[in-house]
């Protein structure tokens, strides 16, 4: 795998508005978009597949949505302007000129998983032995009466269930043999007289 500088990248894919921005008018344009893969491939000179540089591509789409939404959610926790999530990538902001008019325009919720920094190995930025600033986390303060009130349900409906005796195959047998000769009883003395 090649190493590419980002910034260059991001500045191509910035011209390329048909890969990124689902208002204009070749979004959806697939003979285009593929020919703007190209484009890309060339002006970079890389040696990546259409599909190779489509999974690129998202991985930096993704790497700055976590990016951004880290930063909103710590401006939304409120954190003074000190502690106001700072991003680790020094391509942030480069993506966030041509992304964040396009991403604004959706509400979305991730389902990803947190990534691990060994993923950002193809963008890693900072040098090995370099300090990168991470962000105080400000958690808010519960009782423990709120951080136990799940648990104490849960311990609840356990018991419930463990003293509800649930009748074995046995007693189920039983039940439904004196069933029968009750019903058989009661038709005999019916039909007798």
């Amino acid at each position: 795998m090649n190493k590419i500088d980002i910034i260059k990248f991001l500045e191509c894919y910035e011209q390329h508005p048909c890969l990124w921005d689902p208002r204009n008018k070749l979004y959806r344009n697939h003979s285009f978009r593929t020919a703007a893969l190209n484009a890309m491939i060339s002006e970079l000179q890389l040696h990546l597949s259409i599909s190779e540089l489509k999974t690129k591509i998202k991985s930096v789409r993704i790497m700055y949505s976590r990016e951004a939404a880290k930063i909103a959610s710590s401006k939304k926790s409120g954190a003074g302007t000190d502690d106001v999530y700072i991003p680790k990538v020094s391509w942030f902001q480069v993506a966030e000129r041509f992304l964040k008019p396009v991403g604004e325009g959706r509400a979305t919720e991730t389902n990803m998983v947190e990534s691990r920094e060994s993923e950002a190995g193809f963008f890693d930025d900072h040098p090995s032995g370099s300090q990168v600033r991470r962000p105080k986390k400000v958690t808010p303060v519960k009782s423990k009466s709120q951080d136990m009130e799940p648990i104490l349900q849960a311990v609840n409906k356990l018991e419930n269930i463990s003293h509800s005796k649930m009748p074995d195959e046995f007693e189920v047998f039983g039940s439904h043999i004196a069933n029968q000769s009750t019903n058989i009883l009661s038709y005999y003395f019916l039909h007798k007289a």
